[in-house]
């Protein structure tokens, strides 16, 4: 609910921005909304395994990731659709309200229904682990986190995934200004470029869930994306000055 209710309010500020002289409030309304994705994103694991037997639970994670990626996706591919690089501001600005307005009355319809509909956990719970959880419910936060910083496993596997999510939010970030340094005029190219990353992405995150969920070789399906992450980092970097848009669109779909 903080999280929906964050992104709601953050992009009813942003509504008020579209104007070359607000940019202020504009980086005050996207900076209320991330930092209430802190809220959202971690919640996919954790109502995968309030909600799902041991044989779902990686499969229900990896689709709650799956929508997180979506709307990524949608991100990419909407804005340069309604957003067009028009000689005129004031037409700029028009476009940035309609994309403003329909965003945070996208996201209070969802606010409204969290509220409304979303339950904490089911009343039985769905594994012998989730039973055990409930009947000794550990509510020392502190207690909780120093185990984790001190256990070596997590701690790598916590920096690792950082450094692999780290980079990929810099390179959606950025995508529009690298394509456009190879590819003058090239804004909906990268935002293409971008939605297919993302849709492979969420190909491989629900390939992933479904394998984890049959094998439960966690280490050895870590390291194979992270390899392939990798290689496909790698790939995109060297294709990007070939001047060929349809190789980055390849290695962009690799890369995701």
């Amino acid at each position: 609910m903080l999280g929906a209710l964050g992104t709601a309010a953050g992009s009813w500020i942003k509504v008020a921005s579209a104007s070359p002289d607000m940019f202020v409030v504009a980086f005050v309304g996207q900076t209320l909304v991330a930092m209430s994705q802190v809220f959202i994103l971690s919640v996919p694991a954790r109502l995968a395994a309030v909600w799902f037997g041991p044989n779902e639970v990686s499969s229900a994670c990896s689709v709650g990731v799956f929508g997180n990626q979506l709307g990524i996706a949608i991100g990419f591919l909407i804005p340069p659709m309604i957003v067009k690089n028009h000689d005129s501001l004031d037409e700029i600005g028009h476009d940035l309200s309609v994309m403003y307005y329909s965003v945070a009355g996208f996201t209070t319809v969802l606010l409204v229904l969290i509220i409304l509909l979303f339950k904490a956990e089911p009343p039985l719970p769905p594994s012998l682990a989730q039973a055990e959880q409930r009947a000794k419910e550990d509510t020392n936060f502190v207690g909780s986190v120093k185990r984790l910083v001190t256990n070596r496993g997590y701690v790598l596997l916590m920096m690792s995934y950082g450094l692999n999510v780290g980079v990929f939010y810099a390179i959606s970030t950025l995508l529009n200004q690298v394509v456009l340094i190879y590819f003058p005029n090239g804004e909906e190219d990268a935002g293409r470029i971008g939605l297919l990353m993302v849709l492979a992405g969420m190909l491989g995150s629900v390939l992933s869930g479904i394998v984890l969920d049959k094998t439960h070789r966690f280490k050895e399906t870590t390291m194979a994306l992270y390899i392939f992450s990798l290689l496909g980092m790698v790939a995109y970097m060297f294709t990007l000055s070939t001047g060929k848009i349809g190789i980055v669109y390849a290695t962009g779909a690799l890369l995701g």
